[in-house]
């Protein structure tokens, strides 16, 4: 065989990635043979946590229920992180925690932000797990 052709058949071949692909691509009968799933589906609701039980500084009751409220309940998609508390009473409780230093921040918060949002929001205290209105 001519020397010539082998090279010229050779530069052919890896030119058309046959004989020594240089990158890997998804053709072929491997490619074709991968399964696709879908992207399992969102939850577009939040889940609220329980309270915990030695909490101790102020809560904002966004809330109140005899029975547990849904998780897809208009007022939990207005806040970020809702938790409930079961009152002693009886019913549900269910409170944000705000992010702030002291009560004179935390009541500002309250009168500006919240209580326009939701009118029968209140200001509760919690010391060591306790709740005190």
């Amino acid at each position: 065989m001519n020397i010539r052709l082998v090279v010229l058949t050779l530069w052919a071949m890896c030119f058309l990635g046959i004989a020594f692909p240089l990158q890997a691509h998804a053709h072929g009968p491997r490619a074709e043979a991968e399964v696709l799933r879908p992207d399992p589906p969102r939850k577009n609701y939040r889940f609220h946590r329980r309270l915990p039980a030695a909490y101790h500084g102020y809560v904002i009751e966004v809330a109140a229920s005899n029975y547990p409220l849904p998780r897809d309940y208009a007022v939990f998609g207005q806040f970020g992180r809702v938790y409930y508390d079961k009152v002693r009473r009886g019913g549900y409780s269910y409170v944000i925690i705000p992010d702030l230093r002291t009560r004179k921040e935390i009541e500002r918060f309250f009168e500006t932000v919240i209580k326009p949002r939701v009118p029968e929001a209140r200001l509760i205290r919690y010391k060591h797990g306790m709740r005190k209105i």
